[in-house]
């Protein structure tokens, strides 16, 4: 039920301000994933005061050296559920039926790679008009032949999050993960 809320007010705020007010793929991710996780923590201190999840975003330079855009942390303490899962995302914009020009599938083809060196569970995050808010994993994104991610199978958002929320994936090893920006030395995306 907590996937369920977050994703349906998540994507009804994509809905809103998709192509508006977030006009590219910078400022979807931005707006999208703060919403999300101030959402997802309010909500979670109503229900369980156990419940933590963290989404941090890239800079420009990390994302050339790690492929990502974006991760996001989910870490759940209660007596019934103990689990800490992390995915790595990168963001695209694409609609089905329109590939990617061969210059932005190189790209994402080594972005996807990069992000697969450092974990396999890494998703491409694609935001579409038609479809929504779509999960497709990293994996399935680096093998496939064409330039339409359509063509592969995709999990929409609020499905996503039900599967990170349930384990069903994500790396219960924060530490493996790459830094948010490429300087940095220390500890990798620590929860509190």
């Amino acid at each position: 039920e907590f996937a369920a809320v977050l994703g349906d007010a998540t994507e009804r705020m994509f809905e809103r301000k998709y192509l508006t007010d977030w006009p590219d793929e910078e400022a979807v991710t931005g707006g999208l994933l703060g919403a999300f996780e101030a959402l997802a923590n309010a909500t979670s201190a109503r229900v369980h005061n156990g419940i933590e999840i963290r989404a941090k975003l890239t800079t420009r330079k990390a994302e050339k050296c790690n492929g990502m855009d974006a991760a996001i942390h989910f870490h759940c303490d209660v007596p019934e559920w103990a689990l800490r899962a992390s995915v790595l995302l990168q963001a695209k914009r694409q609609e089905p039926g329109i590939p990617f020009n061969s210059a932005d599938h190189y790209r994402l083809s080594r972005q996807v790679e990069a992000m697969l060196d450092a974990t396999p569970e890494a998703f491409v995050l694609v935001y579409s008009k038609g479809q929504g808010i779509c999960a497709f994993p990293a994996a399935s994104a680096s093998a496939l032949g064409s330039q339409d991610l359509f063509d592969i199978g995709f999990s929409p958002w609020r499905t996503f999050l039900a599967g990170l929320f349930r384990g069903r994936f994500g790396d219960p090893r924060p530490g493996r993960l790459p830094p948010a920006k490429a300087e940095d030395k220390g500890p990798k995306y620590e929860l509190a």
